[in-house]
């Protein structure tokens, strides 16, 4: 930065000692503004853009340090030398530790003046510049991190579709869960960025069942109690797969309590109600209309009219009443079907 672009304000309760100062340093090219008092240098400077300013410390009203203080407050790129006619080691240390670039005792000296504000504005100018440096590192290491996150992320959306196809039973489960958890949000008013999570949640809310003994994903007659409750480890299992690297931590949220009851019978955590989150809810519903319209193993699909009838048995029980009356307003429009056209055509 050239000296025609710095800006310094002078501020002093002596007119005269401001008229000295001020004049010095417009000889070496600097904009100089003055100010008698903290109130006028304050309104000047949350108007105008200031490189350093030389501050009495012992004016009427607020002091120089209360000034000092809120310039480093409310103005911290501005640099801030103190004056004094008093020589004080102790009130000197005091403003370099509240942050004072330097100390002068008046009379201050042409040339000690000169090479005072020169050393403040240098460094000024090198604190700014380790600050946009630090504020680059941060941009750079913040898409380092989304980007291998998403990776991350992208792995085990894969990891959780080659799961899925193993058995043909449940290909293609999550991901028509996802596109009908996001019309559920949709018509429920979540926001945009929601609506993607959801939709994300419900691509990995069986992520877990990667730790499942794959005999007993794919037994085809009823399980053991011992057996349940292996499978009922999935929630949990997803959950710690995916909280490290979750952009959100709503996602794992999502993924754990997907299988809680609005009665508070479901599991992990024996839930219920409003205490289970919004979008575990969400899935809730859609997880078990795309269960019971889907053939399994051990069961033929059932038709829209019968899993609409079993679900609103459950409606109050297992599932929230709110979200499961709104996913029947999906299924009167068409919305069901055409999400799952969507996932058949993608």
């Amino acid at each position: 930065m050239s000296d025609e672009e710095l800006r310094i304000l002078v501020v002093d309760d002596e007119e005269a000692v401001r008229d000295v100062l001020a004049r010095i340093l417009r000889k070496r090219r600097y904009a100089v503004a003055t100010a008698p008092d903290a109130a006028e240098a304050l309104e000047l400077l949350g108007h105008e853009g200031f490189a350093l300013a030389l501050v009495d410390i012992r004016m009427p009203g607020d002091s120089g340090l209360q000034l000092l203080d809120e310039v480093q407050r409310s103005f911290p790129e501005v640099a801030v030398v103190m004056t004094t006619a008093v020589s004080d080691v102790h009130t000197a240390v005091d403003c370099l530790r509240r942050g004072a670039s330097d100390y002068l005792v008046k009379p201050v000296a042409t040339e000690v003046l000169e090479v005072t504000v020169e050393r403040a504005l240098e460094k000024r100018q090198m604190r700014l510049e380790l600050e946009r440096y630090r504020e680059r590192l941060e941009r750079t290491v913040e898409e380092q991190t989304r980007h291998a996150r998403q990776l991350y992320i992208g792995t085990i959306q894969a990891l959780a579709l080659s799961l899925e196809a193993k058995d043909p039973y449940t290909r293609g489960h999550s991901e028509r869960v996802a596109a009908l958890a996001y019309e559920l949000a949709r018509r429920l008013g979540l926001m945009e960025a929601d609506l993607k999570l959801v939709e994300l949640a419900g691509r990995l809310h069986d992520i877990g069942k990667i730790g499942v003994q794959e005999s007993i994903l794919r037994k085809p007659g009823p399980l053991t109690p011992e057996e349940f409750e292996e499978v009922k480890q999935h929630p949990s299992l997803g959950a710690q797969i995916l909280k490290p690297i979750a952009p959100d931590s709503r996602l794992s949220e999502a993924v754990l309590y997907h299988h809680e009851n609005w009665n508070g019978t479901g599991y992990p955590q024996k839930l219920a109600g409003d205490d289970i989150p919004l979008l575990a809810r969400i899935l809730r519903v859609c997880d078990i209309y795309e269960a019971l319209t889907s053939h399994r193993s051990y069961r033929a699909a059932r038709t829209k009219e019968e899993a609409t009838a079993i679900m609103e048995e459950e409606s109050g029980a297992t599932l929230d009443p709110n979200i499961t009356r709104v996913f029947f307003s999906l299924l009167l429009d068409g919305s069901v079907e055409a999400a799952s056209l969507r996932v058949v055509l993608t």
